[in-house]
């Protein structure tokens, strides 16, 4: 409004025959100048308002906190897909009476005694206590009357866990070669365990399955005697 008012004021002065010392070009020049000006402010004055909101905005974010779009990555998230695990290695039968367990050697095997796979076998009831972790086979031993004893063996576990059943010391543990056993027997679950630790520094878990007690003693024995002092 105030801008046309102006050009209407210079209009007249320049057209009109006043006696007033008005210049009317100069006039128009300063209406112009005033206008440049008012612009200016008017633009300065806009900044100034976004700079402070900016400000306050960014004040009262670092008040309150993050909120849960603050805490995503700036970037693209990056995809860690997890190592596969190592498998397990195959127990290999190296020679009648030997199974090779990764870096160790079961002995004192019956040649009749056949590898079995961990996975189906290690299913069937009665359910055997053993550790998690370590390298493992499982065999099966036929014996009289048709009776098989499945007989598991881990080695290298990193877990201790207790062996279920009652302790029952062997005269044949002086036969280890220096290596600490300790044998239980769980007639619930007809099962003969026996962890021993060699000097070595290999840890070893048996464990017999099977209706005979005498026969899984008997296999429990040839084999800690055979293997502990190996390597």
């Amino acid at each position: 409004m105030t801008e046309k008012l102006e050009e209407l004021l210079a209009a007249e002065f320049r057209d009109g025959p006043y006696d007033l010392p008005v210049d009317a070009g100069r006039l128009t020049m300063t209406a112009r100048r005033r206008r440049s000006r008012r612009a200016a402010g008017t633009a300065a004055a806009a900044v100034c308002a976004v700079a402070l909101g900016a400000t306050t905005g960014f004040s009262m974010l670092n008040a309150s906190g993050p909120g849960p779009a603050d805490l995503q990555p700036a970037g693209p998230a990056l995809s860690i897909s997890s190592a596969p695990a190592t498998p397990a290695p195959v127990p290999l039968r190296i020679r009648a009476d030997s199974v090779q367990i990764g870096e160790a050697v079961v002995r004192g095997l019956p040649a009749e005694a056949e590898l079995l796979n961990t996975a189906g076998a290690a299913a069937q009831p009665p359910a055997v206590v053993l550790p998690s972790t370590g390298d493992r086979a499982l065999l099966s031993v036929p014996g009289k009357q048709d009776a098989e004893t499945r007989l598991t063996v881990v080695v290298d576990s990193q877990e201790r866990p207790g062996l279920p059943g009652d302790p029952a010391p062997q005269d044949w543990f002086g036969a280890l070669g220096g290596a600490q056993a300790l044998l239980t027997v769980d007639d619930s679950a007809q099962t003969t365990y026996l962890t021993m630790n060699t000097p070595a520094g290999r840890r070893w878990y048996l464990a017999a399955t099977g209706a005979d007690a005498t026969a899984r003693l008997a296999l429990i024995e040839v084999v800690a005697v055979a293997t502990a002092p190996g390597r």
